[in-house]
């Protein structure tokens, strides 16, 4: 089951909790509407910072509501849409060194990318979008780059700790948590659930 790959010996405490299947259900679904409203807002702030036009901010959070993705993941709904949530809140956080540089809002960035890569392993191609961001942004000399290496690296440290901070199963049992991390990355079949699970 999802609880053995996730926490191994620990599954039977942990499917033994109150909550049934039921209670869970609605759980992940309010948690998956509550994340896709967050991202959303995220898209009109986003939207605003950039066009700085009521119409343009408008426009795109109607198309941004519209799109089937968020509205419609559901084999995993609290970690489909974590990554939207997440990714969504990186984008933010860049927007924030528009007009000037900020360690703060870039190790923001990263923390976010580490969150949704916790949620899903597609999550850390997020990074790909900050670290071109910091390659774009800086001109070409010797002390520029040595100060994007090291912007990288704080965004890489943050999304280390992000990652770590938003995968419960780090803080449960880290023995097997990296043991199944790892098996996932190696053998993908290893870690299918069959139907009744889905």
């Amino acid at each position: 089951t999802a609880y053995e790959i996730t926490y191994g010996d620990w599954s039977s405490d942990v499917c033994s909790s109150d909550l049934d299947s039921d209670a869970l259900y609605y759980w992940a679904t309010a948690l998956r509407v509550f994340y896709g409203t967050v991202a959303l807002l995220l898209t009109l702030l986003i939207a605003w910072r950039l066009t700085h036009s009521r119409a343009a901010t408008l426009a795109i959070g109607l198309l941004a509501a519209l799109a089937p993705l968020s509205a419609t993941v559901s084999h995993v709904a609290t970690g489909d849409i974590g990554i939207d949530l997440f990714l969504t809140g990186m984008i933010a956080a860049l927007t924030l060194c528009l007009k000037r540089p900020s360690t703060f809002a870039l190790a923001l960035a990263g923390f976010c990318c580490g969150a949704a890569f916790a949620c899903k392993y597609q999550g850390a191609l997020g990074f790909f979008v900050v670290g071109a961001f910091v390659a774009l942004a800086i001109p070409f000399s010797v002390r520029a780059l040595t100060q994007a290496f090291a912007k990288l690296a704080l965004a890489f440290a943050c999304a280390v700790a992000g990652a770590y901070a938003i995968t419960p199963a780090l803080h449960v049992n880290i023995h097997n948590a990296w043991r199944y991390m790892r098996l996932n990355f190696t053998d993908r079949k290893s870690t299918r659930l069959n139907s009744s699970h889905r």
